[in-house]
């Protein structure tokens, strides 16, 4: 049981990560307003809300650790990756742009690896010091409503709704096909009104928009409540979904595939920003293409091709374990140790 719910995460993981690079992908090929994208904003209405899902789910690992423990091993499996990854994109943005550039660019790469790791060490201290659960998580939403870098508040409450879909899945994962076929159906119905103005709200928070509320102007918090059931119901019909699916595929070696690239999930999002934002830069821009294909046969190829291309990389990496620490976040001495994965941010 315990392996299977584990394959039909891995995969949720890589469909994530295959909508993040996709979404990349629509946003930099092109030098169009890609937030006109229907694609774009359908894929942005709920990709990180289900990563930050899936974080919380598996963040119960931790529970039983000191903080001390747990801040050092997220600061290693989330903070390190993005730190060393990043050094020789940071040395190119100093000498092209200035020192003030790079460290606004290097504090702002790689969101969702702090967004994460923050997310884990807000809700742990307030566990450690409240002792309950529901209070722990109460205090931890609260402050994350005030802090709008890395997209804390928006993004905890996702953290924290993983965290206990987490706890109450073995009773639920019977309905499966229910709560996927519910949870769809609100997606669906949502999905028309993710728009543009929604989208511009996503770096909101809900709290500090709500005391700014102005009677004649509720766009914001519309938007807000807008991308919070978006969020919630796309993660839920995902993982439902994927969850309902495993059940009638039989098991084989494309599932054992499907793990190990799921697995990856953390470099890719990392070399996403190698082998998809910056070719354009250098290479040319696909101005002018076929909207059809460019969005429904060339930036989907490419989020594939970087997804494959990634996993080879990775297997040259784990070849050496000081590589592994630094790039992948493994531990020094667990070589093949397991690793949760994740991605990135609006742009």
């Amino acid at each position: 049981m315990v392996k299977e719910r584990n394959i039909v995460f891995d995969a949720v993981k890589l469909f994530a990560i295959f909508l993040v690079v996709w979404g990349h992908a629509l946003a930099y090929f092109q030098t169009g307003d890609f937030t006109e994208n229907r694609i774009f904003l359908a894929i942005y209405s709920f990709h990180m809300p289900l990563f930050m899902t899936v974080v919380g789910f598996f963040s119960g690992t931790v529970a039983d650790m000191g903080l001390k423990e747990i801040v050092l091993k997220k600061a290693r499996q989330l903070l390190l990756p993005a730190v060393v990854f990043y050094l020789p994109l940071a040395a190119v943005v100093l000498v092209k742009s200035g020192l003030s550039t790079m460290i606004h660019s290097y504090i702002g790469a790689f969101w969702f690896l702090k967004s994460a790791f923050i997310c884990f060490v807000i809700y742990y201290a307030a566990k450690k010091i409240c002792k309950s659960t529901a209070v722990a998580a109460v205090v931890s939403l609260a402050i994350s409503m005030f802090i709008i870098d890395f997209m804390i508040c928006r993004m905890l409450p996702f953290f924290l709704f993983g965290l206990q879909l987490g706890n109450i899945y073995p009773r639920v994962r019977p309905h499966s096909g229910i709560i996927a076929a519910v949870s769809g159906v609100v997606f669906l119905s949502l999905l028309p009104l993710f728009d543009v103005d929604v989208y511009k709200t996503l770096r909101l928070s809900p709290i500090l928009t709500v005391l700014n509320f102005s009677s004649s102007d509720y766009t914001e918090v519309y938007g807000c409540l807008v991308a919070l059931a978006s969020g919630l119901s796309g993660s839920l019909f995902v993982i439902f979904l994927f969850e309902y699916l495993s059940t009638k595929i039989p098991s084989g070696n494309n599932w054992s595939k499907i793990a190990v690239l799921g697995s990856e999930t953390l470099a890719v999002y990392m070399f996403n920003t190698v082998l998809i934002e910056l070719p354009p830069k250098y290479v040319g821009h696909l101005d002018g293409m076929n909207p059809v294909l460019y969005n429904v046969v060339v930036t989907p190829l490419a989020a594939i091709a970087v997804i494959v291309q990634t996993h080879y990389i990775v297997g040259l990496i784990k070849r050496n374990r000081w590589l592994s620490f630094l790039i992948l976040g493994k531990a020094l001495n667990s070589r093949h140790s397991s690793q949760l994965s994740l991605s990135r941010p609006v742009d």
